[in-house]
């Protein structure tokens, strides 16, 4: 949290703001899990109307709110009053539907990862500072609360506080337990390795380091090969998502609720249509006689700030180009949106070091009327 601090107050003071001393009442650690209790988070949204502050920041996107629910309930309130929002130094105007859909995504990611890593560190003897347990998967018999821990790997049950004795016995500990010890660095620190399946082709640059924390996702399909599939890596200043099944959902989800602006106004959307020669449009959008080509890519390289695609030669982006032109000289409407799966990038550019025949041919079709959207 000091780190974080330290961060607020740095953007804080290039924006030229202050940050007066009762406003600190709602930083500190909370529950970062969906359906847990934010009591800091409901104080300052209870407090938006009453002029003790005109804006909120927060260090990234994934401290407002990892409930989706909790986060457009909060956005809809500091609009609602007036208060301007930032993450870091940027300000998001929270009346432009397209940032409150980057927002939207980022909570949705950050949703998907808490619920991945349920179990918290278990502090202060497995309470916070008003007695209640703390992290998830929380039950109440009587006045007694429970934490339950269930899944592949352990299915024990135990009532906090948790002693050095019981942690032994159902973590395996050796020696005492720390003072702030994480139940999943013991089941992990086993013997155990899972192999999961990795959705995405690319090359990966940027986001496949070893020794990063990964999140797996698990089915019990009995038709897979792998009950394991890869979804988001930790990369220090972002969580990335390496699934390339993710951007075509997101997308699709964004436009059919009108949170992006451009996509907008279309009454029929189809996904994996056939066009061209072998080839199938990721989003296909008729309204009358208007039709659009929507090509989708998963953007997860970034450096410097800058989001950057393909992170390897893509021959098949590259007929993608080629077939969405021939689209555009039949009269057709045709974008290609470059769906960046991280919270690091600023702007968005061809790579073009990496795969530059794509580069030239991107640039050749904005010139002839292809559309380019980054989010």
């Amino acid at each position: 949290m000091k780190t974080q601090k330290e961060q607020i107050e740095r953007a804080v003071q290039i924006l030229g703001g202050t940050i007066p001393g009762h406003c600190w009442r709602y930083s500190g650690q909370e529950h970062a899990t969906p359906d847990q209790e934010r009591r800091k988070l409901d104080q300052l949204l209870e407090d938006a109307g009453k002029g003790l502050f005109d804006a909120a920041i927060v260090c990234d996107a994934s401290r407002w709110a990892r409930d989706n629910r909790k986060n457009k309930e909060g956005l809809e309130i500091l609009r609602a009053h007036g208060i301007r929002f930032f993450v870091g130094t940027t300000e998001y105007d929270l009346f432009n539907p397209e940032q409150a859909f980057f927002l939207g995504m980022a909570t949705e990611v950050n949703e998907y990862a808490a619920s991945a890593s349920a179990w918290k560190s278990v502090i202060n003897d497995g309470k916070d500072e008003l007695g209640k347990p703390f992290g998830v998967y929380l039950c109440k018999e009587g006045d007694v609360w429970h934490y339950t821990i269930k899944g592949l790997l352990i299915d024990k049950a135990s009532s906090l506080p948790m002693s050095t004795a019981e942690a032994q016995g159902i973590f395996g500990v050796q020696g005492d337990a720390p003072e702030d010890w994480n139940p999943m660095d013991y089941i992990f620190k086993s013997d155990i390795l899972v192999t999961a399946h990795c959705p995405n082709s690319g090359s990966m640059r940027g986001c496949s380091e070893p020794g990063r924390t990964v999140y797996l996702s698990v089915h019990d399909n009995p038709r897979r090969k792998l009950p394991y599939t890869w979804e988001i890596i930790e990369m220090g200043s972002s969580l990335v998502g390496v699934n390339t099944l993710v951007p075509n959902k997101l997308v699709k989800k964004g436009i059919s609720c009108g949170a992006i602006e451009g996509l907008s106004g279309y009454g029929e959307i189809r996904t994996e249509v056939a066009y061209s020669t072998n080839s199938r449009v990721d989003i296909l959008l008729r309204n009358g006689c208007e039709t659009c080509y929507v090509e989708v890519k998963n953007c997860t390289l970034v450096e410097n700030g800058t989001a950057l695609f393909p992170d390897a030669v893509t021959a098949r982006g590259l007929k993608h180009l080629v077939d969405l032109q021939q689209e555009i000289k039949r009269g057709h409407r045709a974008v290609m949106f470059y769906l960046i799966q991280r919270m690091d990038a600023e702007v968005f550019s061809p790579a073009d070091m990496i795969d530059s025949a794509y580069s030239k041919e991107l640039r050749k079709a904005v010139d002839n009327g292809l559309e380019i959207l980054a989010y």
